[in-house]
């Protein structure tokens, strides 16, 4: 059997040659198409008529969020015909008889001739005909690679206080420093943890982590400033020291600004190998070796990520 590009570019996926002439299209449309919309998916599926005793073959079944979809691919490429107007009638009176698929989708890998087209553009007005969207799904060429983005480069400069380096002057009320001397604590080294801070009732009003967010809304990051100084306000707040509240009137601080730059890439998985395009313009991608190879087919035609 001579093999088609389409049956080349699934050999060199899968490491093998279908038996069947068309069964390579029909499975890479169904990963393909399961990459750019559906949630599941299978492969040569049997199907009964609603109204007839017919039993259709589908070369893909889609489960979408519109409901089944019913794929069916055509590789000419061969024979150097495209799809013509014959095939999707014929698709669109399989879906007549198919109560439960929605839509079909048509999937050629050599384009479709103008009245394939027309047809197909038609079936959303025909009054009793579902409507058929026209793919085209082969193997992508290096011109197909043209103006498209491979590689998005970001540089992230990170501008920030670094409050764990800061240094703080606590300002006591005259009634605090009064506490603090009759406690006998005055000119001694004394443990103090910023956390919260407190009324006289011991009730949280703010916390150390509120503070530092208004001076990093206050940061200028255009500014090459090595550090940011200010003074928080603290009237009518207190600090817990040895289990005891002592009154604040305002704390200084000075923190230093810590600069970074981190740089990451954004680029394709793997080797382009493989075209979907809608022929209505809403999906045109590229699919890489390692995107198709992610993909394994099960015994019941179920197609399922390995």
């Amino acid at each position: 059997m001579k093999h088609s590009p389409v049956d080349e570019l699934y050999y060199k996926l899968f490491g093998e040659y279908s038996t069947k002439a068309g069964t390579a299209l029909e499975r890479l449309a169904t990963i393909a198409y399961t990459e750019v919309k559906a949630n599941k998916s299978a492969v040569d599926q049997r199907l009964k008529g609603t109204y007839s005793d017919s039993t259709y073959q589908i070369d893909g079944l889609a489960e979408t969020d519109d409901g089944q979809e019913m794929i069916e691919a055509k590789d000419y490429t061969i024979r150097n015909d495209k799809v013509g107007r014959d095939d999707i009638q014929k698709l669109s009176g399989a879906l007549s008889d198919l109560d439960n698929i929605s839509k079909g989708v048509f999937v050629s890998a050599t384009d479709y001739t103008k009245p394939a087209k027309q047809y197909a553009e038609s079936t959303p007005q025909m009054p009793n005909a579902k409507p058929i969207d026209l793919y085209d799904i082969r193997p992508s060429t290096e011109l197909d690679e043209k103006g498209r983005i491979k590689k998005i480069c970001f540089q992230i400069n990170i501008v920030a206080p670094d409050f764990k380096r800061g240094t703080y002057n606590t300002i006591f009320t005259k009634q605090g420093y009064d506490d603090l001397q009759n406690d006998n604590l005055l000119g001694k080294p004394i443990p103090m943890r910023f956390e919260n801070f407190y009324d006289i009732n011991n009730n949280i009003v703010v916390t150390f982590q509120q503070l530092t967010c208004e001076v990093s809304k206050k940061l200028d990051l255009k500014s090459n400033d090595s550090h940011i100084s200010g003074t928080w306000e603290t009237p009518n707040l207190y600090i817990p020291i040895n289990g005891k509240m002592y009154a604040l009137e305002k704390i200084d601080y000075k923190i230093p600004i810590s600069r970074d730059t981190e740089e990451f890439t954004i680029e394709n998985n793997g080797n382009p190998c493989l075209l979907i395009r809608s022929l209505d313009g809403n999906i045109d991608k590229l699919l890489t070796d390692k995107e198709l190879k992610k993909y394994k087919f099960n015994d019941d035609g179920s197609v399922t990520k390995k």
